[in-house]
């Protein structure tokens, strides 16, 4: 009979310990231990994915977009209406004043004063659109000169007649081009164009410089844009036809166009 090596109290062969002073009298079986770790480490691994290039584009454009609006709402936040003026030209009007509303309350105070003149102007835009009438405007306008640049950038030289009893505010931010339901912001006020910032009294003229970017390339026979120029601060609105249909550096209108084909057919002959 086996005895414990502490007591020599008599012990079975399969015990472990001793059960009069609770010495160990053999080791674990290292053998299952070690076939445990062999058996856990010989389980076949699943597959893994290929790569989809459709989540990778998406998570990039997804990172894009998060730097860029983070970078917007702290440091420049008119960078943000890139977005809306996306939105206006697309015709997407409805999404737009949403965006608008949106920005008004995520603005940091300092940028707050940004917001309240686009809004305004959506909202007489849409206002005024939705009547589908005639509403005489006591600010005659007018389109004096036109022209596109090898940069599709439309230049318009615009004359503003206030014909209100008060002043007017004019600056370049105040006009836009409407074909259909889309419209084009101006671009910002340059050296060489601009119509302001000026304070016009009563009766007095305005005579300017807007340009546009955007429009279709108005080749001859190729690109047509008609539509409205439109002088919106949000509570004034003034509006004259406009009709490009050509890419020329000098004026073109349809009453010359006749002449300006007639003119290229000679110099084809």
């Amino acid at each position: 009979m086996n005895t414990c090596p502490k007591c020599q109290k008599p012990v079975q062969e399969k015990d472990v310990i001793c059960l009069q002073c609770g010495a160990r009298l053999k080791k674990l079986d290292q053998k299952f231990t070690v076939t445990s770790k062999e058996k856990k480490s010989s389980s076949p691994r699943p597959p893994s994915l290929p790569p989809n290039p459709v989540w990778n584009l998406l998570s990039f454009l997804f990172l894009c977009f998060t730097i860029f609006f983070a970078y917007a709402y702290v440091f420049h936040f008119s960078l943000m209406f890139k977005i809306t003026d996306f939105m206006l030209t697309r015709g997407y009007l409805s999404l737009c004043d949403h965006t608008y509303a949106l920005y008004q309350k995520i603005a940091l105070s300092k940028d707050q004063n940004l917001i309240p003149l686009k809004y305004r102007q959506l909202k007489l835009e849409r206002y005024l659109s939705a009547k589908k009438e005639f509403i005489p405007s006591p600010i005659p306008l007018k389109i004096l000169e036109t022209y596109q640049d090898d940069l599709r950038v439309t230049h318009l030289k615009v004359f503003l007649d206030n014909h209100s009893t008060g002043s007017l505010i004019v600056r370049n931010e105040y006009f836009y081009l409407k074909s259909s339901n889309h419209i084009y912001p101006s671009l910002p006020a340059s050296a060489d164009e601009n119509i302001g910032p000026v304070k016009a009294r009563a009766w007095e003229k305005i005579t300017g410089g807007v340009s546009f970017k955007g429009l279709p390339a108005l080749e001859y026979g190729k690109g047509v844009f008609s539509g409205k120029i439109i002088f919106n601060d949000g509570v004034h609105y003034a509006i004259s036809p406009v009709n490009l249909i050509s890419y020329r550096t000098e004026p073109v209108t349809l009453e010359n166009w006749a002449l300006i084909k007639k003119e290229e057919a000679d110099g084809r002959d």
